[in-house]
């Protein structure tokens, strides 16, 4: 492999481990995700809309049943509709605390934090008895880091549902952001008290061990909790392949090249496992491609640096990857567009931009 590489394979290995290549589909740990409000029933949304659409004829003024298809609309993924019948329930009920928790909901699904913690407010200025209220609260409050507030506001959904390990696992998360890695142990461990089955805990604990408190042993313990519980967690495949990543990039022995090579292809199976529950696993693919690239299966890996591209094209790392295995094969025409591309979408990325003027000069030598 030429050497231009080397220096940046080392930093993408690093990168790929600690999670910070990219954003993906698949929910992170650390993601606070509201609590689904869609209804439940076993009957089909269809259904359920024509029949409150039937009893709003004869009752167009409670505000109960506009609140209900609401709900179906949202549901359906039919936001307008759902925003117009959650305004006529507001209109109709101007003291129920639920209606402006909904169209807060509503708000903050739709990025519009300013409208949904207005709504919030009120809803808990009308003595809103849904802790869910006091929760989106918290969690605006903490994306804007005023953590006092959203301390306040996660302690009061906790007094009104002491059971739930969601809000003392959002505590945890902000601790971790406050840089307090212990306390958001202490809290993932609060949530798992009240749900051992609560696999954003386990995740949580997982990476907090491995990135924080650098005991992978640990991190791998509570990984293996989360395959207990769940084997189709496409995080904890995830977590597994990069535990064998790892220990594949310990071994610096050229005699022990059989059990390098072991290691990395059991990283690959679990990498394969988790793209096979969510495809659009940009992680996945980035450290499956990877590890393809290190055992020598290019044409695999230059698949996944693909398919990475078309998910993402502005995946600096992907564009990189292939440009390497594409000049390593003597495909330098298409080597250098990647490279171009690569230095186009981050024009501070040195290993790019250095290789775009290294490769530029040999096409010239060569009179191409």
């Amino acid at each position: 492999m030429n050497s231009k590489v080397s220096f940046f394979l080392f930093s993408a290995f690093l990168c790929l481990l600690l999670g910070a290549c990219d954003s993906t589909a698949t929910d992170g740990n650390t993601t606070i995700v509201a609590v689904d409000t869609t209804v439940t029933d076993t009957a089909s949304a269809e259904a359920r809309l024509a029949s409150l659409t039937e009893k709003l004829k004869y009752g167009p003024k409670n505000w109960n049943l506009w609140l209900e298809r609401s709900r179906v609309f949202y549901e359906m993924n039919n936001v307008t509709r759902a925003m117009e019948d959650i305004e006529k329930a507001v209109q109709l009920s101007i003291t129920e605390p639920e209606t402006y928790y909904l169209r807060g909901f509503y708000y903050y699904a739709q990025k519009n934090d300013s409208a949904a913690l207005r709504d919030f407010k009120r809803a808990a200025d009308l003595n809103s008895e849904n802790p869910e209220t006091y929760y989106q609260i918290g969690n605006i409050y903490f994306f804007r880091k005023d953590f006092a507030k959203a301390d306040e506001a996660y302690d009061h959904a906790m007094k009104l549902d002491s059971l739930e390990p969601t809000y003392v696992f959002a505590k945890g998360l902000m601790r971790l952001q406050q840089g307090q890695a212990d306390q958001a142990i202490t809290y993932y461990n609060e949530a798992l008290k009240r749900d051992p089955t609560f696999i954003k805990a386990l995740l949580a604990l997982h990476d907090v061990y491995l990135e924080e408190k650098k005991n992978p042993d640990q991190a791998y313990a509570y990984n293996e909790r989360v395959m207990l519980i769940d084997s189709t967690q496409p995080l904890a495949h995830f977590n597994q392949g990069n535990f064998f990543m790892v220990r594949a990039s310990k071994i610096t022995s050229t005699t022990k090249e059989v059990d390098y090579q072991a290691l990395l292809k059991i990283a690959i199976a679990e990498y394969g496992t988790c793209l096979k529950y969510d495809p659009k696993f940009i992680k996945g693919l980035y450290n499956r491609g990877y590890a393809f690239f290190l055992v020598g299966k290019y044409g695999s890996a230059v698949n996944d640096f693909s398919r990475i591209i078309e998910l993402d094209p502005f995946h600096r790392d992907a564009f990189y990857m292939k440009a390497n295995i594409q000049e390593y094969e003597g495909d330098l025409t298409d080597a250098l567009v990647n490279y171009q591309r690569a230095a186009e979408i981050d024009p501070n990325f040195t290993e790019a931009v250095q290789a775009v003027k290294e490769l530029t000069a040999k096409l010239k030598e060569n009179g191409k």
